[in-house]
């Protein structure tokens, strides 16, 4: 485990409830978003062997430990991994659901990214959001968490979501505050409604 997975669980609540509610159907893929070192789609193929699972990530380095940590584990052959933006990434599999798990707010173009990623679901596909809140009932210790994530460019922004999406008629989305407001949880259901 590198330094980058020993730190993530003091400030990324709620990943692995995220992984655990899914209930993905057997053969349907799940893609993360922002993968990373891949941990998390490493601890979701333990609690859903059924689902394929694909990554992709921005940084070519974070892609690199990636594939190097999924072939410790003996499952390249079910995880995917791909260096790329989210904004433009063209997926050559279906995707049924895609994740956000701390990585919306680091997205430099977030709204082209939650466009592009819902744009290639099917009907009924959806996309899970976990990310930081607006940190509402932090006082003192919500501005310095703040200014502690601007230093990464880490911009927390859940007010995209209804922007992006408050117009669609394909699409309904549900946002639940965590914590206080630390973080949030969203789904975007791709439909007529």
């Amino acid at each position: 485990m590198n330094n980058y997975d020993l730190t993530t669980p003091l400030f990324f609540p709620g990943r692995n409830f995220l992984l655990e509610s899914l209930h993905p159907k057997a053969g349907e893929t799940i893609c993360e978003i922002g993968c990373g070192t891949a941990r998390n789609l490493i601890k979701l193929h333990y609690i859903n062997q059924n689902a394929n699972l694909v990554g992709l990530d921005a940084s070519a380095e974070m892609v690199k430990v990636a594939k190097s940590k999924v072939k410790k584990t003996g499952l390249e052959k079910k995880i995917v991994l791909y260096n790329g933006l989210a904004e433009n990434f063209e997926f050559e599999e279906q995707i049924d659901t895609f994740l956000f798990i701390y990585s919306l707010s680091m997205i430099s173009k977030p709204n082209e990214a939650l466009i592009c990623t819902f744009n290639q679901l099917p009907p009924g596909g959806k996309i899970h959001i976990l990310d930081f809140g607006n940190f509402k009932f932090w006082p003192i210790i919500g501005d310095i968490l703040k200014g502690f994530l601007s230093v990464f460019k880490i911009k927390p922004n859940k007010d995209i979501l209804e922007r992006t999406f408050e117009l669609n008629k394909e699409s309904k989305l549900e946002i639940k505050n965590k914590m206080g407001g630390y973080n949030y949880l969203a789904i975007i259901q791709r439909g007529n409604f």
